[in-house]
């Protein structure tokens, strides 16, 4: 993972939001405390904000869509580790704010909105 895009950087606020991406898959994120930015630095981990309605997924593959509220996103990704709630689309990793429902196994698929991504 890592910054392919600065839409905006206040260093006086240490606040940054970034796109992330793994060179396929692209989300929006915010970033604080953040004292340097810059396009192409790796990122170390995504913590989702926000989850919700977590259900198994229709299909069995990645989507990334985006919702009205600024930072919210309807998100398809695989379950890697039910327990510790670490989710992935392609090379994005995620840490979800709630648990995954115990009948959700890892390296099933899920699908749930989440309000906010942050770095």
């Amino acid at each position: 993972m890592f910054i392919k895009d600065i839409l905006y950087f206040n260093k006086e606020d240490s606040e940054a939001e970034i796109i992330v991406s793994d060179g396929h898959y692209m989300v929006n994120c915010y970033i604080y405390p953040i004292k340097h930015v810059a396009i192409g630095c790796k990122i170390g981990n995504i913590d989702g904000f926000g989850c919700a309605g977590i259900v198994i997924a229709n299909e069995k593959k990645y989507e990334v869509k985006k919702l009205s509220q600024y930072f919210a996103y309807q998100l398809t990704a695989k379950v890697v580790d039910n327990k510790n709630r670490v989710v992935r689309i392609g090379g994005l990793f995620i840490n979800l704010d709630t648990e995954i429902p115990k009948d959700i196994t890892n390296g099933d698929y899920i699908a749930f909105s989440v309000t906010r991504l942050d770095c």
